[in-house]
């Protein structure tokens, strides 16, 4: 039975199972102008070489109040012909009045493979740490199928689907794993030679947890390899520990250099 919380998102998940096989695919004429990170290349290939970014977000408050949040966030490249492979990391931080309200640690690493021009497999590793979210630590592992369904100098979007295994330590309620089902889409648009507009998806299913991550992001090009970007990011587990909320947002404000 699906609950309440996850039924919210079947109107993103089942339209994205279906475009994987039936969305038609549209090849850029100039791959130059498309987002390195993304993997935006020629039909065929991915770009090639290293690229990557690094952003860091801090505010602090004191007087009548005393509070501080950092979120850094790390991203590396790189693609070699058919090939493409990404590793990231983001660490967030919060504090009120000395006490630390907020900590996690998340890192994924992803390998794609054309297998044609716009068709390939993958694989996916990924690694996170809440402590506010009761999660001790979480593993998962999945492999699987993914289609590059826009592909315009201006746009991208990229849809996957995976299975896999998923491993979790919980406070104060042991361990569980589970077998998973990987939905995850990513896309982005270039709306001008100054901003950029991208949004992913990450709808993980298994039998004793469903999580689903949705990052939104707006980035505005300041001077050269720097950038400011606006970030709004969800978080959602539909088992949690305890008086543990189900789900958590993140805004953040981050100064970007990209290389």
């Amino acid at each position: 039975m699906v609950s309440s919380s996850l039924r919210r998102y079947l109107p993103l998940i089942v339209p994205l199972s279906l475009i994987l096989a039936a969305a038609p695919a549209f090849a850029a004429d100039d791959a130059s102008q498309l987002d390195t990170i993304a993997g935006g290349g020629a039909p065929g290939q991915y770009d090639q070489g290293f690229s990557g970014s690094a952003a860091l977000g801090y505010t602090a408050t004191t007087g009548n109040t005393d509070t501080s949040s950092l979120d850094a966030k790390f991203g590396l490249a790189y693609g070699a012909a058919r090939w493409y492979h990404v590793l990231s990391a983001e660490k967030i931080r919060a504090t009120d009045k000395g006490v630390t309200t907020a900590s996690s640690l998340q890192a994924e690493q992803q390998s794609d493979y054309l297998f044609t021009p716009n068709n390939y497999v993958f694989e996916n590793i990924g690694y996170s740490h809440d402590d506010f979210a009761g999660v001790e630590q979480r593993t998962s592992e999945a492999i699987g199928y993914g289609r590059r369904i826009l592909h315009t100098p201006a746009q991208t979007w990229s849809a996957q689907i995976g299975v896999g295994a998923r491993q979790e330590d919980i406070q104060n309620d042991g361990s569980r794993n589970s077998a998973i089902v990987q939905l995850a889409s990513d896309y982005s648009w270039q709306i001008s030679d100054n901003s950029s507009f991208g949004e992913g998806l990450v709808v993980e299913y298994g039998t004793n947890n469903t999580r689903i991550e949705s990052a939104t992001s707006l980035t505005l090009k300041m001077i050269k390899d720097f950038s400011l970007v606006l970030s709004y990011t969800i978080k959602h587990n539909t088992n949690v520990p305890g008086r543990t909320e189900n789900t958590d947002t993140y805004t953040a404000v981050s100064l970007q250099y990209a290389f």
